[in-house]
């Protein structure tokens, strides 16, 4: 029965004026030079007392205006009265925004077709059809060693798993192309993202981020003992064609693998990836609801000779139609 005052609420707009201003990754991205105009369409359903005016104004801008998938609400304010979830509401294609609905529909076109290439599509699975060794990743996962350690452990894990099928296919000499497909990889761990990308290259494998809060560029170098002998620095690439099947829905871990994989060489093919490049920061607002944006901290890709933004997509050197992904390439 509790009911807000004016203070929350003007409490409530200056913290988001602040994280938008501080926090938020996508800022010069999106063009958003000044906050106060970029909130003035709706402040006064921020400002407003009424908790269904709050609740629409938060999905209009966070979700529908933003437009982008790693922000979202994650739980409404401690005065709304709602037995929906949150994370469900943002899904609801009746209004949600244009990026979710290409989202759904391009999931709900592959997914069909991926069960019938692949006969399941529930985790991790392999297939060889020809020359060819198909290794479908859902998302990137680590597990912990204990789990590791059990007869099925591989399962689990993303580099465990595409180690287990890379040592399968190895006892085949015929097999000469590697396709890791992230058509329907919505991402995940950025630690397994690294891990698995030790496959691919005997090199560090370089690993470029920037702080939009200060604007600096940090760039680090990865080391993975990818054939797990102990060592660092001995051959541990597997020596494939590396290809890289991406679709609208390879975001965030699974946009920045591909972007990642192609510095290294692989071949992208398939459609231009949906993109997202920075981490996410929770905020909790004064009323307490929870909101999830895309942070300061991005991680960006040397493409060809220019270290590059990729919340954009990466777009493909071979393009395939969605009807054609699970055909040979």
């Amino acid at each position: 029965d509790a009911e807000q005052t004016d203070e929350l609420r003007l409490e409530t707009y200056n913290h988001i004026r602040f994280v938008m201003n501080y926090y938020y990754g996508l800022k010069k991205y999106k063009n958003i030079d000044n906050i106060d105009d970029e909130l003035k369409n709706y402040k006064d359903d921020i400002l407003s007392k009424d908790v269904d005016v709050n609740k629409n104004v938060y999905y209009d801008y966070f979700i529908t205006h933003l437009d982008e998938l790693h922000t979202r609400i994650a739980d409404y304010s401690f005065y709304s009265s709602y037995d929906s979830i949150a994370r469900n509401d943002i899904w609801d294609l009746s209004k949600t925004s244009p990026a979710r609905i290409q989202y759904k529909e391009v999931g709900e076109l592959l997914k069909p077709k991926a069960e019938a290439f692949y006969g399941s599509i529930s985790g991790y699975t392999h297939k060889i059809v020809g020359n060819n060794l198909y290794i479908f990743v859902p998302s990137f996962d680590t597990a912990t060693d204990e789990v590791v350690a059990q007869m099925d452990g591989y399962k689990y894990d993303t580099f465990e798993y595409v180690k287990y099928a890379l040592d399968i296919a190895s006892g085949n000499s015929s097999i000469q192309k590697v396709i890791l497909d992230l058509s329907l990889n919505g991402g995940g761990n950025a630690g397994a993202q690294l891990r698995t990308l030790g496959f691919l290259s005997n090199d560090p494998i370089p690993y470029y981020s920037f702080n939009y809060l200060d604007d600096s560029l940090s760039k680090s170098s990865i080391y993975v003992d990818s054939n797990k002998n102990g060592s660092y620095d001995d051959n541990d690439a597997y020596n494939y064609d590396w290809y890289i099947l991406t679709s609208y829905d390879t975001f965030s871990a699974a946009n920045s693998f591909t972007a990642m994989a192609k510095s290294l060489d692989a071949k992208v093919v398939g459609q231009k990836s949906g993109g997202g490049m920075c981490s996410v920061l929770p905020i909790v607002l004064p009323d307490q609801t929870t909101i999830e944006i895309s942070s300061n901290m991005a991680q960006l890709a040397l493409i060809g000779e220019e270290i590059q933004m990729i919340e954009g997509g990466v777009d493909p050197d071979i393009i395939k139609d969605y009807n054609e992904f699970y055909t040979e390439i």
